[in-house]
């Protein structure tokens, strides 16, 4: 399967390994698009990979050039695919199959910050807006474009099928949203002991009802699709702070 990329090199390659572990095989080295110089600064995002079985994309949402590439033949050949959002210093993408994608990107700073919401229905060729915030010149909305609202720029997307889609938000509620992004409301994450605030750094949910949270409060687990989380025993909040 499909396993990685390697943001460090201006020659990042794409590796392979079986589910159960064993030998990689180097797919090769990802197109011009998503290559660049080894990035000095943490911060700045390298390429990230999605996948759904032979179909993956990898993006680089470097805001300096954002791109998209896609391979539905497990890496052997490559599209470019355009960004439906050309702004914003976080981008993040989930699919819940070859053809459902959706993107939500942020312009990440002082304050709410501008973002956007977009899904595809072909795997990213075509995208359609489903939610936007943040700016001023843009009211009233468009019809049947929604708003994030509580966002303060997603950390990562859970999509679950082509309407219900989880958004982790690292400095405040998880949202969800039943139809495809239009419509987002917050999951509540018990509030962690640092900040008080209830972000999820990340998301897992293998359905629409169960999922973990891994937040600085700890992992929590839920089985009615958020309304309720509980702590799991395996990890805590670290004594002390």
């Amino acid at each position: 399967s499909l396993h990685d990329a390697l943001p460090i090199s201006p020659c990042a390659h794409l590796l392979s390994q079986p589910v159960r572990g064993g030998a990689w095989t180097d797919l090769g080295s990802l197109p011009s698009v998503v290559q660049g110089a080894a990035y000095r600064n943490g911060a700045v995002p390298g390429p990230q990979l999605i996948r759904s079985g032979p179909t993956a994309w990898i993006w680089n949402d470097n805001q300096q050039h954002p791109a998209l590439v896609r391979t539905v033949d497990g890496a052997r050949t490559w599209q470019t695919l355009t960004m439906p959002c050309t702004f914003g210093n976080t981008v993040v993408l989930g699919a819940s199959s070859a053809s459902h994608v959706m993107l939500e990107c942020a312009q990440v700073g002082g304050g709410p910050p501008p973002q956007e919401v977009w899904s595809s229905t072909d795997g990213g060729s075509r995208w359609t807006l489903r939610s936007r915030s943040g700016y001023t010149d843009y009211t009233p909305p468009k019809p049947n474009v929604g708003n994030p609202g509580g966002s303060s720029g997603g950390s990562g997307l859970v999509v679950i099928d082509t309407t219900t889609t989880f958004l982790a938000n690292a400095q405040g509620d998880a949202l969800v949203t039943q139809n495809d992004g239009v419509t987002w409301v917050p999951t509540a994450i018990p509030a962690d002991q640092y900040f008080g605030g209830g972000g999820a750094v990340s998301l897992v949910f293998p359905d629409a009802l169960h999922g973990w949270a891994f937040a600085p409060a700890g992992v929590w687990a839920t089985g009615d699709g958020g309304v309720s989380w509980h702590l799991q025993p395996i990890i805590g909040p670290v004594p002390g702070y």
